[in-house]
């Protein structure tokens, strides 16, 4: 055989070379593979960890599955289902039309209960109780006669104490004004003036007079005491008389009758008026009201010279620009007599306080309701006036603009029989213009009731 290139090669070289070559690399193989066993670590020394496993909840949004639309889907061993093959007519023959009515169960009685006796009720012992005495009447007092007094024939009210000396009148009723408002006496305080005036602005109205309605003609003020008996046979009359017997009259009435007399037999200063006042059951008041101090202590000294009664005294000054309500005052023919009764609980207020007041005698009577400040403005309380049966009550707030004053403010009411006080076109202006202006006639038949009170 021959190895050079050029000589021709058999086929069984070719077969020797190839199978040679496989036994080689096959041995190579097995060798690498069994002694690569030798270098891998061992097994039992590696820790073996448990499983873990996590749990979670997914919410799949329906419908999840889609409906099976494809017929390629269904299983061809599906079993189909059987159609309804029964008509309507087998349908109704199978179900009937009418149910068998179910025969009703007979209901159990409960058995009779055997009535139970009631044992008798067992009354109490009763034991009447003893006669109570039967009281005895004591003996009547005898009360002394009265005495025939002189008295005026105007009371500081109601014009109802009249002078026992006239024989041709009827007897008037008495009727004793025991809540009228008592001035107290005024401290002076130096300080600038200043003006009172309303909250709410003061506008001409309508309905600035109140008319309060008469019942029966003859009815009686509200919150009055009763009238005393009179004689038999005569009737009670209203208005100036010329006197009648009056019984037991008190020492504070003879001194208001007294006083009437003083002060209309005493000549007053210009602005300066004086109003008698019942002060207690055996004192009478006098309350002397104008612009200047020094002329009510001359006018006090002049109506209480030779005076032999006990008399409580009061001065309230008034600013100048009021004195126009002093003279419409004594152009009344019934003044100094205060015929409506004017209550005032509090004659002190302190500013944003509410002026309460009620008016009482006033019963079938066109009632005005003014209050003069003490800048002189005239303001109307009609709108601020209520009716409660014969009582007009007043309920107005008030409030200071500026520094506290020495003088005071006045609070007027004026009842007049026939019309009304015409003051609507005024209300708002100064004392003179609105007070100034009222006819003579019309004021000297007119009732009035007055009251200052101060503001702080």
């Amino acid at each position: 055989m021959s190895f050079l290139p050029y000589a021709p090669v058999s086929s069984g070289t070719w077969a020797t070379a190839i199978s040679g070559s496989t036994v080689l690399h096959g041995g190579l193989v097995v060798l690498l593979a069994t002694s690569s066993i030798t270098l891998l670590p061992d097994p039992s020394g590696i820790p073996l960890r448990a499983p873990e496993y996590e749990i979670t909840l997914e919410i799949l949004d329906l419908p999840a599955i889609e409906p099976a639309d494809d017929p390629r889907a269904i299983p061809e061993d599906a079993i189909p289902l059987d159609p309804v093959l029964e008509t309507a007519a087998e349908l109704e023959a199978v179900i009937p039309d009418t149910i068998a009515p179910v025969a009703e169960a007979t209901p159990i009685q409960p058995e009779p209960e055997e009535a139970m006796a009631l044992e008798p009720a067992v009354e109490p012992d009763f034991t009447e109780p003893e006669p109570l005495p039967v009281p005895t009447d004591p003996a009547p007092v005898p009360l002394p006669d009265p005495d025939a007094l002189a008295i005026d024939d105007l009371s500081p009210i109601d014009d109802t104490i009249v002078s026992p000396l006239a024989e041709t009148v009827s007897i008037a009723p008495i009727i004793e004004p025991q809540d009228a408002p008592i001035a107290q006496e005024l401290t002076l305080l130096e300080e600038p003036p200043t003006d009172v005036v309303l909250p709410e602005p003061v506008a001409p109205l309508p309905d600035d007079v109140v008319l309060l309605p008469d019942v029966d003609g003859t009815a009686d003020p509200v919150g009055e005491p009763p009238l005393p008996d009179v004689s038999p046979g005569d009737d009670p009359v209203t208005g100036d008389t010329g006197g009648a017997l009056v019984d037991n009259p008190t020492i504070a009435m003879q001194s208001v009758a007294q006083l009437l007399q003083r002060i209309r037999a005493a000549s007053a200063p210009a602005c300066t008026m004086a109003l008698p006042r019942l002060a207690g059951a055996d004192t009478a008041g006098l309350a002397l009201i104008g612009a200047d101090a020094a002329a009510l202590d001359q006018y006090a000294a002049v109506v209480l010279d030779g005076s032999s009664f006990a008399v409580t005294q009061s001065r309230e000054l008034l600013d100048p620009a009021q004195c126009a309500v002093v003279d419409m005052i004594r152009q009344i023919e019934s003044y100094p007599a205060t015929r409506l009764g004017l209550a005032m609980p509090d004659t002190t207020l302190v500013s944003g306080d509410r002026l309460r007041a009620t008016v009482t005698g006033a019963s079938g009577l066109f009632l005005t309701l003014l209050l003069i400040d003490d800048g002189g403005v005239v303001q109307d309380l009609a709108r601020f006036t209520t009716l409660q049966d014969d009582t007009a009550v007043v309920d107005v707030p008030v409030a200071r603009v500026g520094q506290a004053r020495t003088t005071r403010q006045a609070f007027v009411a004026i009842g007049t029989q026939d019309a009304p006080l015409d003051l609507a076109a005024s209300i708002g202006g100064s004392a003179d213009d609105v007070l100034g202006s009222l006819p003579t006639d019309v004021l000297r038949g007119a009732v009035f009731g007055l009251v200052t009170f101060d503001v702080r």
